[in-house]
């Protein structure tokens, strides 16, 4: 059997308990369900297995072993484990551990016991087995902002855990290399860390020529009226690119603030990002039907993170985090260490992507003004390249 197999009452106690604390913990309970037969055999195998982590004699040892190199504190591991063996006991006692199926009435006096415990979840999710958070990237400002920097936003994929990424690459051309081209710089580091934490990455970016045309029309269209309605939205958003950390920019203050700038654009006729999120939201939608379970971590500018948001919000089969500080624990993140073979693969993968940037445009593979703006990309790559040289735990 596997994980999708348990019924919603023990993948809730014993699966999303685990989740809840930590990704890594959740990968040795699933391993457990691929070598039992019933849901009794792996509740059994379950206890004997959280007994002998809480008998070993070496718990530094254990725990590295089991997280990979990055363990969280002994205490939490272990009260997560009891809690865990709290939740076991709750479904053996109302279920009998010979009659797993039970009753109707059981079963759902088990659901009200399980999602009303407080103790032992923070956090109620009613059983949904997708988490997802929109992180918000600054692009290239993460070397210019020291509150949000390249190594805070890798700190914050990693400590996410994350099973599956969704990334501002366009679909039609997947990979770091390709993505680095057509979005941010950022994209061949995304891909560097999925690579090494072996995490599939999906791209759900769109646009094509003809949206990038009606962009650059509206960026030169000389309209008074709109640029003093933006102005001092415009100077508090340049001002926090700079200043404000990071959960500030993933917050639904700053999700506020961007949603009233695009009203703005909207109410004068700018319709180019509207086009552009609502195709982004439909590739994410698809994306999601083929995802049964897990932690996905959707990356895109920060500009799109509310939008996101507010498109997800009405789906009733995500657990939806909105608010980045709902999760993100400084402590464990500041453990994190740095990586320098995804510094490595990030710096080949922008080389390979400026190689083919320069044969592109001296090939005249571009229309006229897409080129144009490209080509003050390209003169960029040596400067990111630079940056990420530089890069390091300080």
């Amino acid at each position: 059997m596997d994980t999708d197999d348990l019924s919603d009452e023990t993948y809730d106690a014993v699966i999303l308990t685990a989740e809840k604390f930590n990704h890594d913990l959740t990968l040795w309970f699933g391993c457990l369900a691929y070598k039992c037969k019933n849901e009794a055999e792996y509740l059994l195998k379950a206890e004997e297995w959280i007994n002998d982590c809480l008998e070993d004699e070496d718990m530094d040892f254990l725990m590295e072993d089991l997280f990979f190199g990055n363990p969280p504190r002994e205490k939490n591991f272990k009260n997560t484990l009891l809690n865990i063996m709290k939740n076991i006991e709750r479904i053996k006692n109302y279920k009998g551990i010979n009659n797993m199926l039970g009753s109707l009435i059981i079963l759902s006096i088990i659901f009200i016991v399980l999602t009303g415990c407080v103790s032992t979840f923070k956090d109620s999710n009613d059983g949904k087995r997708k988490t997802v958070f929109v992180l918000g990237s600054l692009h290239g400002y993460m070397f210019r902002n020291p509150d949000y920097s390249m190594l805070d936003f890798q700190k914050a994929i990693i400590s996410y855990k994350p099973t599956h990424i969704l990334t501002e690459v366009r679909s039609e051309y997947p990979g770091p290399v390709e993505g680095s081209i057509d979005g941010g710089f950022e994209q061949s580091l995304v891909y560097a860390i999925a690579d090494k934490l072996g995490v599939k990455v999906i791209a759900v970016d769109w646009f094509d020529d003809e949206l990038l045309k009606e962009d650059i029309a509206e960026s030169s269209t000389n309209n008074q009226a709109y640029e003093e309605e933006m102005r001092d939205i415009d100077e508090e958003i340049i001002k926090h690119a700079t200043t404000a950390d990071m959960l500030f920019w993933n917050s639904p203050e700053m999700g506020e603030l961007m949603r009233n700038k695009y009203q703005i654009e909207e109410k004068h006729g700018f319709m180019s990002m509207l086009k552009r999120n609502k195709k982004i939201c439909e590739n994410i939608k698809n994306a999601l039907e083929e995802i049964t379970s897990g932690r996905i971590l959707i990356i895109f500018g920060a500009a799109h993170k509310y939008y996101f948001d507010d498109y997800l919000n009405g789906n009733d089969e995500l657990e939806l985090l909105t608010d980045m500080s709902d999760w993100f624990d400084s402590e464990i993140a500041d453990e994190i260490i740095f990586d320098e073979d995804i510094n490595v693969t990030t710096i080949n993968n922008l080389k390979e992507s400026k190689e083919l940037l320069r044969t592109r445009l001296e090939s005249g593979f571009y229309p006229p003004e897409i080129e144009k703006r490209l080509e003050g990309k390209y003169q960029a790559f040596d400067r990111v390249i630079d940056n990420f040289q530089k890069l390091g735990w300080k």
